[in-house]
């Protein structure tokens, strides 16, 4: 019985990508401009919605982890956002040295796109609507830069997204502590999708740990931590670790519903005060990780409020 049991599960197919709501493919742009820029340590892409391209759109600012040099790992995702209607600037900030500039890189890369993209041929930024986000080391890079931008007269972000924060220990974490963000602004939303790998890692457990008792003054009902988990239910199996966010390979409910769906429902309600439910507190929205082909439930997210944060 437990043989024919696990035969059937292996006959399962994962979850589907959602068709309408954070995470889905109901997307309002049907082609996505991209374009390259500067040169070296501070060059970058912009990933800007088209067909129809509209006047205005909010910006993300979206960090890479360390050594992803061109956008190429997070392609999927970022043209996920922008065909959501999101500009989205992707610094290269550093090479695999130099950490001590990776911070003013991103800064000045940051700058130099919001120029461009008040320029003719490009989509008007909407600074009002200004998020950031970023994978593994740029989340460490997140929560600096949004510490620094009222000094550097940039737009505040009204949410910050970490994608498994990690570096904590690393060569680089010396270049860029987290132990002072009280200029992060206190109306910022935060969240904090972390990998099934990250409990028991220093360098991640770290991350978090700083970005959620070093930012005491964004109220608790602004702020979430999400724990996305593995599941071999059926085949292929969900793999929740440090690099499911990279979309190179082949995208399953890991991307659509472990990062987009937060990540999209953290821009929505930052900007315009919908789909809190989907990114804050935890509720079967926030946990919710789409069903097996056997209408089986994928392992659901585990919210701050599960592990007494």
């Amino acid at each position: 019985m437990m043989i024919c049991l696990a035969l059937l599960a292996l006959g399962q197919t994962p979850p589907e990508q959602p068709a309408v709501g954070p995470g889905g493919s109901d997307y309002t742009h049907s082609r996505v401009a991209v374009s390259a820029h500067l040169s070296n340590t501070k060059r970058y892409w912009l990933f800007e919605p088209a067909e129809p391209t509209p006047d205005t759109a909010p910006v993300l600012l979206y960090l890479h982890g360390y050594g992803a040099l061109d956008p190429d790992p997070y392609d999927a995702m970022l043209r996920h956002f922008a065909r959501h209607g999101m500009t989205v600037v992707y610094p290269r900030y550093g090479w695999w040295w130099g950490a001590s500039h990776y911070e003013d890189n991103a800064i000045y890369a940051l700058r130099d796109a919001l120029d461009v993209l008040s320029g003719a041929g490009h989509v008007d930024p909407e600074l009002e609507r200004f998020a950031v986000s970023g994978h593994s080391l740029g989340g460490i890079l997140s929560l600096r830069i949004a510490n620094r931008v009222e000094a550097e007269g940039l737009p505040i972000p009204r949410a910050i997204v970490l994608h498994d924060g990690a570096g904590c220990g690393s060569l680089a974490y010396p270049h860029m502590p987290l132990d002072d963000l009280g200029e992060i602004d206190p109306q910022t939303l935060l969240a904090l999708v972390i990998a099934e790998t990250a409990p028991g890692d220093p360098g991640a457990e770290g991350v978090v740990r700083r970005a959620w008792e070093n930012t005491p003054q964004i109220p608790r009902e602004s702020r979430n931590a999400l724990l996305v988990r593995s599941h071999d239910h059926g085949s292929p199996a969900l793999l929740s670790n440090h690099v499911a966010v990279t979309t190179s390979g082949r995208l399953d409910a890991i991307d659509w519903f472990g990062y987009w769906k937060p990540t999209d429902a953290a821009f929505s309600c930052a900007f315009y005060g919908t789909d809190c439910e989907y990114v804050l507190g935890g509720g079967p929205e926030v946990r919710d990780m789409g069903l097996w082909s056997d209408d089986v439930p994928a392992k659901t997210i585990v919210v701050a409020e599960d592990v007494g944060y």
